[in-house]
């Protein structure tokens, strides 16, 4: 229509119609195939952009949920005891979904959109100039472009406080199901049926509410967002209508601009709408980034020294030197300035009140936390002068509440050392004797010809194939896999009966033979058993050592606790 214009007299080609001119086809079928042509390559270039988003988008999200768990397992101990495990999953699992789009609107071509925003503009302001609008009126209507678009943007605002809602309904939902879902067992025997029933619904139902109310503030949000374009469409033509004399002349020299401006709105609009919805969706997903971001921020406990030593493979001692701990700073000292060598190729065990330490002194000594004061070697290296990766190998501790998955039985040999083959597996399991006496038979009964195949489940308890006893002797069998040189036993009878605790006292001896060794258990006749050497913690502080024969036949603690449990 513009270049219908040309040669009217009374028409006044601007820049970007020369420009125009220089490049568009002379003749209307011309025209037309070239329309064609854009039209196929912007199908081609919209598919090709719909496939290259999905595909940066799955990746970014694959690569955030991989940081995030892989952060997570370097985080110490007081990063998860403060953090409830159903909001840790959601954080990892759902979470990362709503950082994922707002790092990719990050990412996405903004750049494009301002260059587009300015030739739209640039087009529509030539297009204006050339009708009979005032200046004024030109710019209100350019403002009124920006001033919507912004408006639109401040009402979003109050989707960031409905979202953190909708957030804190998820966990707490997530949470709720889990208190249930960890032990449904027990619920059935307890009779809470009715409790924790109640419990869930009222979680729900409070989840459906904030649902409501977030689809309420959504659907403003959206309709607002849809009916910008026609509304700023509706006001430049009305303007125009108003401002044209009544002579179909200049009317009809109006034509070409009236339906260019018309076309011209929504492609200067998107750009802004683009930026606008951004920030929107900022305040939409910063309740799910905010924790996704925390997670990433926080710093571990503990941390390597530039240029760390490896830990040197053998047997070796390990000292505490005026070791002084508590959880709090100016909290109570749980250790208080203690000093003591646990010999190399010995068998050591600590002995304590419950919850006064003996697991806190195996913490430190396997750096999950440093000291306030002192320091602890382990074959004459301070251990926060060592790598964590060779002091992880060489110190290996078979916990309480050993790590088990659901998977196969090598799985689960293969999470103490990568890549294990089935022979290293073996050798340990006889080792311990845990290959005849409990894997081989289990294997002929479900017909296998290789025991590692056995399926393992992660929970233990009633109705599961693998009893208390075999888990832990599992566990021990493990840990030898990677060929430590220190290994702590932490409550090895604990939840296994008393036939198993024999078992386990006969194994350890020689299986872990000229092996440095620290035991804690709460059964004094078991580490009577086992240990060569016991030292009494009291209070913060070691108050005797000795053999347990020579500790049995005096006043100590060791012998309080063990007349105690005898009784």
């Amino acid at each position: 229509l513009r270049r219908m214009n040309w040669d009217d007299p009374g028409f006044e080609p601007g820049f970007l119609d020369q420009a125009m001119a220089s490049i568009m086809p002379g003749s209307l079928s011309a025209l037309a195939w070239l329309f064609l042509i854009i039209v196929l390559a912007k199908a081609l270039a919209n598919f090709l952009a719909q496939w290259v988003s999905s595909w940066a988008d799955s990746r970014v999200t694959l690569k955030l949920q991989q940081g995030m768990h892989d952060k997570l397992l370097h985080l110490g101990p007081s990063y998860h005891q403060k953090h409830d495990l159903g909001k840790t999953s959601a954080t990892v699992v759902q979470f990362a979904q709503g950082a994922q789009q707002m790092l990719c609107e990050v990412y996405r071509s903004w750049l494009v959109q301002l260059i587009t925003l300015f030739f739209a503009i640039l087009t529509l302001y030539q297009q204006l100039t050339t009708s009979e609008l005032s200046t004024g009126s030109i710019a209100l209507l350019l403002g009124a472009l920006v001033v919507v678009p912004i408006f639109g943007w401040w009402m979003s605002n109050y989707l960031r406080d409905v979202s953190t809602e909708m957030r804190d309904a998820f966990v707490s939902v997530q949470s709720e199901f889990m208190n249930s879902g960890a032990a449904p067992m027990e619920v059935q025997i307890m009779g809470a049926h009715k409790q924790r029933g109640q419990a869930f619904h009222t979680k729900i139902l409070h989840q459906a509410k904030v649902k409501v109310k977030s689809a309420f503030f959504q659907t403003i949000n959206r309709i607002f967002s849809s009916s910008t374009t026609p509304f700023l469409q509706a006001l430049f033509i009305i303007s125009f209508v108003i401002a044209m004399p009544d002579d179909a002349g200049q009317l009809q020299r109006a034509a070409g601009s009236i339906v260019a401006v018309y076309l011209l709105i929504p492609q200067a609009l998107a750009p802004v709408q683009q930026i606008v919805a951004f920030f929107a969706g900022v305040n939409m997903s910063w309740p799910q980034v905010k924790v996704v971001v925390d997670m990433l921020e926080t710093e571990p406990e503990v941390r390597e020294v530039p240029d760390a030593a490896e830990l040197t493979p053998g047997s070796h001692d390990v000292t505490l030197d005026a070791v002084t701990f508590s959880y709090q700073k100016g909290g109570k000292k749980i250790l208080d300035n203690i000093s003591h060598t646990f010999p190399a190729g010995k068998r050591s065990a600590i002995v304590a009140h419950a919850g006064k330490g003996k697991s806190t002194a195996l913490g430190l000594i396997m750096r999950l936390r440093d000291p306030q004061e002192g320091s602890i070697t382990i074959g004459g290296q301070d251990i926060r002068q060592v790598t964590l990766d060779s002091l992880r190998g060489q110190v290996v501790r078979v916990s309480q509440y050993p790590l088990f998955i659901t998977d196969t039985l090598r799985a689960n040999f293969q999470l103490a050392k990568d890549g294990a083959t089935d022979a290293e597996i073996e050798e340990v399991c006889r080792k311990t004797g845990f290959w005849d006496q409990v894997l081989v038979p289990k294997a002929k009964e479900r017909f296998l010809k290789n025991p590692l195949d056995l399926d393992f489940t992660r929970e233990g308890g009633e109705g599961k194939e693998w009893s208390g006893g075999e888990r832990r002797m599992l566990a021990i069998s493990r840990a030898l896999l990677p060929k430590p040189s220190v290994v702590f036993m932490d409550e090895p009878t604990s939840g296994v009966d008393a036939q198993w605790a024999h078992d386990i006292a006969g194994v350890i001896p020689k299986a872990f033979s000229g092996l440095t060794m620290i035991i804690v258990d709460h059964v004094p006749e078991f580490v009577a058993a086992v240990a060569e050497e016991i030292v009494c913690l009291d209070n913060g502080k070691f108050t005797d050592k000795g053999t347990p024969q020579e500790l049995l036949s005096r006043p100590s603690l060791f012998k309080d606790l063990h007349d105690s449990f005898e009784e």
